[in-house]
This record gives structure tokens, C-alpha cells and sequence, in this order.
């Protein structure tokens, strides 16, 4: 994908998780998270990279549905909720890995063959092992 369409991706998932957030109780969730309203917002949007790479990684699979609807958004409310009953951001692993299961759920929700499926799967463990692996190596929390 080249640079301004991928830039305007993260731009839209970045807005739909924000959207999510919203939905979580955005007041709500700035009181419980008592860091500060940019963080929060930079916090969350952190992973709209990670989510532009996994959709450039799929960008050969058909979209059986709205991405930022199915995945962006809830992955904000999701994010929300954490931050509500824990009041600080999830752990990075937890977050990759609910990104991971909405990705491949949105992909699959369509009939699809053991090896479609398996490929999809192997394309998102990559990108989110990567994702992983560079956050251990920056100082990031797991």
C-alpha cells in the first residue's frame, strides 16, 4: 500500500477506536485512567499502526464486511471497558491478542476452505509476533 492511502488507513482506524472509546464512556474512562486525556487518546490509538499492517498483510483477502465497524470500533470500546475496570491501559499482549481474534474473525466469517483459513491465520500470527517482538526490544510492557 503506499504511504498516503496507508496513512489515511491509521487515520480511520485511529477514529473508529476512538468512536469505540466513546461508546465505553469516554468521561468515564479519562476519571478511571487519572493520567491525563492526551495519553489516554494516544494510548489507544498506539495500535492503529498495527492494524494498518495486518490489513496490509490481508489485502489480497475479499472483505466480507465494514473493518473499522467490525474491528476498529469494538477494539476501542474493548479498550475502553479495560481501562474502566482496571483503570490503566491493557497490557500490549492482551491487546494484540484480541486484535488478532477480531482479525481473523472478521476475515473468516465467510465459507472458506481449511487452507484459506490457515493462511490468514499464519498472516496475522506474523505481523503480531513482529508487533510483539519489537515492543519487547523498545522497553514497551508486554
Amino acid at each position: 500500500m503506499n504511504d498516503k492511502n496507508s496513512a489515511l488507513q491509521i487515520a480511520t482506524a485511529a477514529a473508529f477506536m476512538m468512536e469505540g472509546l466513546h461508546d465505553a464512556g469516554y468521561n468515564d474512562c479519562i476519571a478511571a485512567w487519572d493520567k491525563g486525556c492526551i495519553e489516554m487518546v494516544q494510548s489507544i490509538v498506539s495500535y492503529a499502526p498495527l492494524v494498518s499492517r495486518l490489513l496490509d498483510a490481508l489485502e489480497k483477502q475479499d472483505f466480507p464486511g465494514v473493518f473499522d465497524y467490525e474491528v476498529s470500533s469494538p477494539f476501542g470500546k474493548w479498550f475502553g471497558d479495560y481501562i474502566l475496570e482496571h483503570g490503566d491501559e491493557p497490557p500490549k499482549q492482551d491487546a494484540c491478542s484480541w486484535l488478532s481474534k477480531e482479525v481473523e474473525s472478521f476475515f473468516t466469517q465467510k465459507e472458506m476452505t481449511a487452507p484459506e483459513v490457515a493462511e490468514i491465520h499464519a498472516a496475522i500470527h506474523e505481523v503480531v509476533a513482529t508487533e510483539l517482538a519489537t515492543a519487547s526490544t523498545s522497553g514497551m510492557k508486554p
